[in-house]
């Protein structure tokens, strides 16, 4: 029943939902929590997919030179001449 669901949701286009139930459904720790908050968790991972699809589609128009490169690789400790 869970898989019917889930295909809804893709034909939908709600994937980041469908990858939020099936998370859900292979992590025990949602068991405890209530309908309301699994449901905010469901909201929140496909507002999240939502932002990193369209942060993605902006990336790839905006033509950057160096395209893989991230904040996080930036050596801070050499010093400048």
């Amino acid at each position: 029943m869970i898989e019917a669901t889930i295909e809804k949701l893709s034909m939908m286009k709600l994937h980041g939902m469908a990858e939020g139930i099936t998370e859900q459904m292979h992590n025990p720790a949602y068991r405890d929590l209530s309908f309301e908050e699994r449901f905010g968790f469901l909201v929140d991972k496909e507002k999240l997919f939502r932002e990193n699809r369209y942060l993605k589609v902006l990336a790839s128009k905006a033509h950057f030179r160096h395209p893989s490169a991230c904040f996080e690789n930036i050596d801070f400790r050499t010093r400048r001449a």
